[in-house]
């Protein structure tokens, strides 16, 4: 049977593969932009099981208040797990109350 292929005598092998390039156009970032929302909190008293204070705002998100100063008092959320533990608080000054940003990866959410 005769042998079909080509060969090199010289005992150098030439398999280089032939590189292909696609002209791929990038494409472009998507950006989203979260609008800042108003947050109405509601106090409630003895609203956890052990009878303490209890912070909860209309986005559902509940804060037990963690310490109390002349001033001011923090809240902290009161999301807790094995998996996960929740860092979101807020500041209240008087009336006024502001959350607190946390340091979290952009691939998750605020609260847990």
């Amino acid at each position: 049977m005769p042998l079909l292929v080509s060969f090199n005598v010289d005992g150098t092998i030439n398999d280089e593969p032939e590189t292909e390039e696609d002209s791929i156009p990038p494409e472009p970032l998507a950006i989203s932009v979260l609008e800042e929302t108003e947050v109405v909190f509601e106090v409630i008293e003895e609203g956890t099981k052990n009878g303490k204070t209890l912070l909860v705002g209309i986005d559902g998100y509940r804060y037990f208040q963690k310490k109390a100063l002349t001033k001011s008092v923090l809240w902290s959320c009161s999301v807790t797990s094995a998996k996960c533990r929740c860092y979101a608080s807020v500041i209240q000054k008087g009336m006024r109350l502001l959350v607190v940003p946390t340091n979290i990866p952009i691939n998750q959410k605020q609260h847990c």
